[in-house]
């Protein structure tokens, strides 16, 4: 359980550290990467033309800095006095990625705003086999889009907007306009996507690989991966501390 205490004001990231919201892979002493390595939803095409996910050494993970109410007004908080220092629009709707509805309300709350969300539905689960994550499509059936209404994307964390990119294909489509997305993390680089601003609590670029490069590949071929990590989360957390005895 996190404490009042671990609530760190003015560092929102060691904040997330300390509510468990990290894993970084274990190092031997001369900094190598033990792994587990842990997958991302981003994908790409490889060279037999088979599409896999990009991996790394570190994931964030929004679900415990969820669960307990000091912590999610913490960071709904600061994300809510971004969006508003930086927007001048006089209404929007928050719509969230599957998944992110509770901190999308936490946050809508502040903001005083509608807030809605998208589904997803399986088609594929992970297949460690095929080194593939999960496969899903969006639904959105809450609400009809409103034409010429001003939506910001909410994301728990952004990572290779590959979910972003259909919200957003999904709300042009039907004549909603983005004025931003919206995170607590964003892991990318990028501090706009498709020309729409990315709004975040914690901008902490982090790398990712194909499952080919020299840096991953030995743990790839081992098996020294976990595929859907915010399901594995405990065991992750229990590598972290095993090699900190």
């Amino acid at each position: 359980m996190v404490d009042k205490k671990d609530i760190l004001k003015g560092s929102p990231y060691e904040t997330f550290v300390e509510c468990g919201g990290v894993y970084k892979s274990p190092e031997d002493r001369n900094e190598n990467y033990l792994g587990p390595l842990v997958a991302y939803d981003g994908a790409y095409i490889d060279a037999n033309g088979n599409k896999k996910n990009y991996v790394g050494f570190y994931h964030y993970n929004t679900i415990p800095i969820e669960q307990l109410f000091e912590t999610r007004e913490y960071f709904s908080n600061i994300l809510a006095e971004t969006i508003k220092a930086n927007l001048y629009f006089s209404s929007y709707q928050l719509i969230a990625a599957p998944e992110d509805f509770i901190l999308t309300i936490a946050t809508a709350d502040k903001l005083q705003c509608p807030k809605s969300f998208f589904e997803k539905k399986v088609l594929e689960v992970a297949s460690p086999k095929n080194r593939r994550k999960e496969e899903s499509i969006l639904i959105y059936d809450r609400k009809n889009i409103q034409v010429g209404g001003n939506y910001i994307i909410f994301e728990g964390v952004c990572n290779n907007f590959f979910t972003t990119k259909e919200m957003i294909d999904f709300i042009e489509s039907t004549g909603g306009n983005i004025v931003a997305i919206a995170c607590i993390i964003n892991r990318s680089e990028k501090k706009s996507f498709c020309g729409i601003p990315v709004l975040s609590v914690i901008h902490i670029p982090t790398p990712q690989y194909q499952q080919d490069d020299p840096m991953v590949k030995k743990l790839i071929e081992e098996c020294n991966i976990v595929w859907e990590p915010e399901k594995y989360w405990s065991f992750l957390q229990e590598e972290m501390r095993k090699y900190k005895r």
